[in-house]
């Protein structure tokens, strides 16, 4: 008996050593942990904000419009009782900002948001619109002024290269009898004196 025995606890063992060999087997690798959940960056927020102001005044009320160049998309606000406006949720890019307020001047400023520059600064200064036109017409007339004596410049040297080498305006100073350092060639003799220079 004591070999049966023996023999079955010999065999209850090699059961016991089996079923645990086969639970094991059974049971499932361990879950792997779970990935850490990453967010993603967070987009930038693109704005644009400053203020309106003609000389030291706040100006309120002035409509602002910022115009994405490539998408012509607009968004547009306008200022506080200070001055003062923001402009966000845009997208990046190009812009071109607008300020109009009645009776000034329209101001314009070109702002590029990107991520490097996700924001934009624009202070207007707004002058009135009668100052503007003066300024315009003082800068025109100096503008015409210079671009008169340039002009002059290139009629006085062109026709002094026909007269052989002389200024057509020493030849007007002759003729007008304040004669210069120079005196006038012999061959304007033949042409009615003094007074058939450059006379049509």
């Amino acid at each position: 008996m004591k070999s049966i025995a023996r023999a079955i606890l010999l065999f209850q063992i090699i059961a016991l050593l089996l079923a645990s060999g086969l639970l094991a087997q059974e049971t499932a690798p361990p879950l792997p942990t779970p990935p850490v959940a990453t967010t993603p960056a967070a987009a930038p927020v693109y704005e644009i904000n400053g203020s309106a102001r003609s000389g030291k005044t706040p100006l309120p009320g002035v409509s602002v419009t910022a115009a994405n160049t490539l998408t012509g998309k607009k968004y547009s606000t306008a200022t506080n009782a200070v001055g003062k406006f923001a402009l966000s949720g845009m997208t990046r890019g190009r812009y071109v900002v607008r300020g109009d307020f009645m009776g000034f001047a329209a101001f314009t400023q070109e702002i590029v948001l990107n991520p490097e520059n996700p924001s934009g600064k624009v202070d207007a200064e707004l002058i009135l619109a009668s100052r503007q036109q003066e300024q315009s017409s003082t800068a025109t007339a100096a503008m015409a002024a210079a671009g008169r004596g340039f002009q002059s410049v290139a009629v006085d040297t062109a026709l002094s290269a026909l007269a052989g080498g002389i200024l057509v305006s020493e030849a007007r100073a002759w003729r007008a009898g304040q004669q210069r350092s120079f005196k006038p060639p012999d061959e304007w003799s033949g042409c009615g004196g003094p007074h058939g220079i450059g006379e049509h």
